[in-house]
This record gives C-alpha cells, structure tokens and sequence, in this order.
C-alpha cells in the first residue's frame, strides 16, 4: 500500500520576495524575475498543495481534500482530523510587516467570532483556530526583528535620538511599558511623526547629516531604521530596531519566534515549521491592512530575546525541535548508510542536494532537489537511503 506521496507546491509571489532565493534552494531554472517570496507545504485550506496521482494515475488532489477523503491512510489512526503543521520555504529580499500571532486560545476565539459572523475566508484573518509560534532554520544568512529589547537598552537607544518625543519614550522603554510606548507611537500627531522618523535616521529637518554616535548598537539600529525607511518612509514603524532585538542567523542556526512576540523579517532565506495557521496581526511596515489597536490585545509585552536552538544529533540527522506544540525539524544527510527515522506520524520532505531515498514500509520514493513528499502517518517503518540531503518537517501529538 502506499504510504509515500508526491507533493506539488505552489509559491506565493509576494512583492518582498527574492527572485533567487527559493528557486536556488530548489535547484531549478526560474522564469522572468517575479518574486518568489514563500513556498507552502501542507494542507492550509487556502493554499493546499497538491498530491499527485492520487486516487488515480493522473490525477491531482488537494491534501486537505485527500486526508478529508482518508484520515487513517494520510494521517494514521489517533492523529487527529488533520494536518497540525504547516512547512514553508521563506525568501525574503526587503523586510516583511512589523507583526505578531496569536496563541490556540486566541485563534480559537476569534476563528469562532469570524466562523459565526459568517466573514468570507478570503476576508478572515483566522482560517484556522491554531496559534502560530514559528520555528526557523536559516539556509543562507538570515536578519530579523524579534521582541521587546532589555529596557535599560531600548531606553538608553530611544535616547539617543535627537527629537522632542524621545524623552518621553525612552522613560517608557525604561520602565517596561512597551505597550504604552506603541501605543504613543501610533497616536503622534503627523509634524511629530515626521520630526522623529527623521531624527531616528540620522537627519535634520533640513536635511543635513547627524554624525553617527559612539556605540555598535546605536549605529546597527539606525543603519536598519535607514533601510526600513528606504520602504516605508513615513512609518513610525522605522523606529522598530531602537525597542526590538536585531538578530542575525547563520546558515544551520534556528530560533524559536513565539506567539504575541512583535517580529519582523528583514531579508535572508529560510526553513518555516508552524502550527497550521497563518494567522497574523500587523502593526505597520506594509500595504496590508493594519491591525491597530486589536494587536495590543495579542501582544506579549516582556522583552524576549530569541535564542539559537540547540539541535540534538544522531547519525545522519540533526533535529531541530520546538515544545508546546511539538514541532520538530530534521536536516538528514546520507551517504550509502541507512537512517532510521520516526515512523506512525505524517511528514512533509523536501530535498536539498543529492538523491535521498524514503523507504515506508514497503513502499519507496525519491527526494530530490526540487522535489516533496509526504509521508504518511500510517506508516509503521521510515527510513532513508542514498546520497543527499533532504529536511523532513513533522508535529507531534500530544
């Protein structure tokens, strides 16, 4: 019996996307030079991928619809009714919105509110009711804007800018209230907002050059607020790297971005596991709809800093896991041995290099660059063979 299925992904082709990034991941020739920002893996009601040759040679079916049709063959007995993650390729060439997701209990509620209020899904911003903590392994080098900074640094960085509003923030920052600081942020009146975005870039009102002041930190959150200014320029937002921590992945390196932690993308390419949700709630730094003041109700305000995960390693494998919910993120690295993989749970593989072969019971599939698989829950033997390398993307169940 089967157990090991092709997959067909789509890309999402949003405007800060790269035009490199996923298609050299994959190892394929890309046409023209749109954008390709995201490539879905998973069974998201918006954006399945699609299952080849199945029921039959020939035919092409929505995940989501093929686990609808057959729960115990795609996802096992016991797992549930559906697929708990979502896998993602992310390629970032200008910085993505200024934004934060909510937790189960959250997505639950306000799935629910827009179930019953009879909101079109292309109008939802909760398709799903999961939260949507994220793991990310970087693939190249990877910045990022990722939660409240210590106060004592995000006030002594407020500080440093020279606008009549500063004052007043940096106290904020230095008493913890992050919350009442965006909130004051949000409200300036527009003479105001102006003075302190260009203040916080490093210019006078008449345009001249503010030297660049003493300390690393200074320059690295104003040389970042230029850029975002470059995309955004009249959005308070820009002052973002002053009161949240600059972090930068290398190749290999994975962090952990929790619900209600304010984030931003900045650029790089990437590995994203999550629950199967994306819902999320943005504060600025987009032509999407924002999402103030409802994102002060889904906010964390603590400072968090985000931490590199330390992957376990066995032969052949490094894992990559996020708790609560369980998500876990294998880089599998063959050549001529056999490694044994966690078998009775539906997984999602995508290749990197090489030939990489699955064996599931007594079915077999190649992953190759460029090309997915998903494995299914039922099956009672997994392992993988050849010479490659290849990430395999699964959640546990509780």
């Amino acid at each position: 019996m089967r157990r090991l299925f092709a997959l067909d992904n789509r890309v999402r082709t949003y405007p800060w996307g790269t035009t490199d990034g996923i298609a050299r991941f994959l190892r394929i020739e890309k046409d023209g030079t749109e954008p390709w920002a995201e490539l879905w893996m998973g069974a998201y009601p918006t954006n399945p991928s699609a299952v080849i040759d199945w029921p039959a040679q020939g035919v092409r079916t929505p995940l989501d619809a093929c686990i609808a049709r057959d729960p115990d063959l795609f996802l096992g007995e016991g797992n549930g009714r559906g697929l708990r993650f979502l896998f993602k390729i992310l390629s970032a060439a200008r910085p993505l919105s200024l934004q934060a997701h909510p937790d189960d209990a959250q997505a639950s509620l306000g799935f629910e509110k827009e179930e019953s209020a009879g909101v079109p899904v292309s109008a939802r911003r909760f398709i799903t009711p999961s939260g949507k903590p994220e793991l990310l392994l970087a693939l190249d080098e990877f910045t990022m804007l990722c939660g409240f900074r210590a106060p004592e640094e995000a006030a002594a960085l407020l500080s440093d800018i020279s606008a009549p509003e500063a004052p007043r923030l940096a106290k904020m920052a230095a008493d913890g209230e992050y919350i009442p600081l965006l909130r004051a942020l949000f409200t300036l009146p527009p003479e105001d907002r102006k003075k302190l975005i260009i203040a916080a870039i490093g210019s006078s009102v008449g345009g001249s050059s503010k030297a660049a002041p003493a300390g690393a930190g200074v320059v690295e959150a104003r040389n970042l607020a230029r850029l975002l200014h470059v995309h955004y320029p009249d959005d308070v937002c820009i002052l973002a790297p002053f009161f949240l921590n600059v972090r930068t992945l290398s190749p290999g390196e994975a962090t952990h971005i929790p619900t209600g932690v304010l984030h931003s993308y900045i650029g790089g390419t990437g590995l994203e596991l999550m629950p199967n949700s994306d819902a999320v709630l943005r504060a600025g730094l987009t032509g999407k709809t924002i999402d103030v003041p409802d994102l002060f109700s889904y906010l964390d305000p603590k400072p968090y800093s985000p931490a590199t995960i330390v992957p376990a390693r066995l032969p052949g494998q490094t894992i990559y896991t996020l708790d609560s919910p369980r998500l876990e993120l294998r880089r599998i690295e063959v050549s001529g041995e056999r490694v044994p993989l966690p078998a009775g749970v539906p997984s999602i593989a995508i290749g990197e290099r090489g030939t990489v072969s699955l064996i599931a019971d007594d079915d077999a599939a190649t992953v190759k660059p460029g090309s997915s698989i998903f494995v299914s829950g039922s099956t009672q033997s997994l392992r993988a063979e050849g010479a490659g390398v290849c990430y395999l993307a699964s959640a546990k169940g509780d």
